[in-house]
């Protein structure tokens, strides 16, 4: 999504927060087919609170000619003992096209927290209707209802082997409203140990059973990861992962495996830079024109800060996907930031991407932006 133009305001008090933002996206086409339309996109939010109760409020709007849709988003926290909160997340929503006439419906959460310095605890439940429309993002399932249970614990010893040990558990369940059947249950647990050695391992662990195509998949993650942050110039990431992904154009779930790399550092006190490097194989997946079972995604990026006041990021993204006659893609990109003056950024970017199209390389994408910040 490209925005033709954006505008931004907020603000805060000692009572409140508030904001508001408003968007034009630019059309994008390929031949006579919409990639992106010209829709308007706008977000009002207001925030009041109290020493021991906030209540966020948000609309939000996207139209367009013949066509809007309107989210109020309403979200009390009230912590009614230290450190324990109740809350509710509260989302209605109307839709209106010229085709289907208006739709409404509704996404509602009723949660708990306990938060102390070495445990939080979330208990949540929620339910969503059929017609529940978000279009200013996202929506994978609809017509459910479900809870989730998360938990974390962070542990800190005074050993040389072992400096904080930070481990997380989620689960979660979705389930159809009318059938009562299971759409999705799903398993998170993460590890992490630290050392003073400058040396971190963590272990990840996603399980997910879901119905897909009236069939259920067993899809899972395993990741081993370590880093290593001792030297300035070399910060060094590697992951291993083990999967089994379902791949949705295929219906159906292939093993695989994902191999991650990691390379950052400070070259000078002005000058930083990142690298990445990922690399995706699937296992005995058919030879289709839709699927790529082995491709890489890679990511440089330099940052230089020439002063307090002014700093440059510049990078370039890369991918050899191949998706029918699409095989290859490198993008640039440079962002420049310039504080004028106090409270005020002046922000410059640009990127172009080169795609490699029927075997002919071919500039596209051209763009280029122009922001302006200012608090006060």
């Amino acid at each position: 999504v490209q925005p033709d133009y954006a505008v931004k305001f907020t603000g805060r008090t000692n009572d409140f927060t508030f904001g508001l933002l408003s968007s034009k996206v630019k059309q994008v086409t390929s031949g006579d087919y919409i990639v992106d339309s010209n829709d308007i996109y706008n977000i009002l939010a207001f925030k009041p609170s109290s020493d021991n109760f906030n209540f966020q409020i948000t609309l939000l709007n996207r139209m367009n000619k013949d066509y809007h849709n309107e989210v109020l988003h309403l979200k009390p926290n009230w912590e009614f003992k230290k450190g324990q909160y109740l809350w509710f997340d509260i989302n209605l929503s109307t839709k209106n096209t010229q085709d289907n006439g208006t739709d409404n419906g509704y996404f509602g959460l009723i949660g708990y927290d306990f938060n102390n310095e070495n445990f939080n605890l979330s208990l949540s439940t929620t339910q969503m209707s059929e017609n529940y429309a978000a279009d200013m993002g996202r929506i994978y399932e609809d017509d459910y209802y479900g809870w989730n249970l998360n938990s974390s614990l962070i542990k800190e010893f005074n050993y040389k082997n072992l400096r904080s040990l930070t481990s997380n558990m989620n689960i979660s369940e979705e389930i159809d409203n009318h059938s009562s059947e299971l759409l999705e249950r799903y398993a998170h647990f993460a590890l992490k140990l630290e050392s003073d050695y400058h040396l971190d391992f963590e272990l990840d662990c996603v399980s997910v059973k879901e119905l897909h195509a009236e069939e259920y998949f067993d899809k899972y993650q395993i990741s081993l990861q370590t880093t290593w942050r001792k030297p300035k110039l070399f910060n060094v990431f590697v992951g291993l992962n083990s999967v089994n992904y379902i791949i949705y154009a295929l219906s159906n779930d292939y093993n695989g495996r994902y191999i991650q790399f990691g390379l950052s550092g400070i070259i000078h006190k002005y000058v930083s830079y990142t690298l990445t490097a990922d690399n995706m194989v699937f296992y005995d997946v058919p030879k289709v024109e839709y699927v790529d079972d082995d491709y890489w995604l890679a990511n440089f990026d330099i940052s230089f800060s020439l002063s307090n006041e002014l700093d440059l990021t510049s990078g370039v993204r890369f991918n050899n996907y191949e998706y029918y006659d699409y095989s290859q893609h490198i993008g640039i990109f440079s962002n420049l930031r310039w504080q004028f003056r106090k409270q005020s950024y002046l922000y410059i970017g640009y990127n172009s991407a080169n795609d490699k199209i029927n075997e002919v390389n071919e500039f596209s994408n051209n763009q280029a932006y122009v922001k302006i910040s200012y608090s006060f």
